[in-house]
This record gives structure tokens, sequence and C-alpha cells, in this order.
């Protein structure tokens, strides 16, 4: 099998995947006792991830056939980044979202590998850094 980490960009065809792996995460987050994304489970998807899919915002990863996980990169803020971050009016960055890890892979360094290619990308793109910190220069 090719171990090779592969980053993807989604298109429809891949929504039932990217929202399996959604669901997936969110049933996880509550075994643990977090509410972070518990309405995924409800059926609310503040992230309008059919809507990033079309924009081209969401990026799955997989190494041979296997899918890993999954983000969304935004080009701009929403509420809670410039919450985080400030304010930013410029498209200097990605703001991350929704980074998401198949539990099949978790505890291998998966998280890590996606962030080096997420900041591969951002580079490729003229980003300066994107929102995790992770500086493109």
């Amino acid at each position: 099998m090719n171990t090779q980490l592969k980053l993807n960009k989604a298109s429809m065809k891949e929504y039932t995947l990217i929202t399996d792996l959604l669901i997936e995460s969110a049933k996880w987050l509550k075994s643990k006792g977090s509410k972070q994304w518990n309405g995924i489970l409800e059926g609310k998807d503040n992230h309008d991830t059919k809507s990033a899919i079309e924009r081209g915002d969401v990026f799955y990863f997989t190494k041979g056939d296997a899918l890993v996980g999954m983000c969304i990169l935004w080009n701009k803020q929403s509420s809670w980044d410039q919450e985080l971050w400030g304010v930013d009016k410029s498209d200097h960055y990605f703001y991350l979202h929704r980074l998401a890890i198949n539990r099949h892979y978790s505890g291998q360094g998966i998280a890590m590998e996606i962030l080096t290619e997420v900041e591969k990308y951002s580079k490729s793109k003229g980003k300066k850094r994107n929102s995790i910190g992770l500086y493109c220069g």
C-alpha cells in the first residue's frame, strides 16, 4: 500500500464520504464528553459543507485508497476566526476548519502529516501562513 499522504480537493461525488467522516468524528467527540460538533449529529451544518465543496474549500486526504482525514480551508475569516485571530481583511491566509481524522488512523501522526500538506498547499497558493500558525515562507 502507498503510505504517502495525498491531498485531494473534494467534489460533490465525495460529499457522502466527507459527511460520514464528520459524523464519525462528532460521535467520537461526544463519546469523550465534548459538545464541540454536536450540531452535526442533529443534522446542523454550521460550515455548510455542501457549499464549501462547491467552492473548492474542502480537502480530503488519502493513503493509498484509504480516507485518513479531511479539512476545510477558507480564504476569509468567519466570526469565530476574527475572535481568535483578530480581524484581517487581507487574503494572505487560509483559515483551517473541521480537521477530522478517520478514527482507524488516530494516534499515527496523521494530523501532523495533514498540517504539513496544508502548509505546502498554502504556500503553493501564495499564502503567508495559515490560521494554525504554520508559516509558509
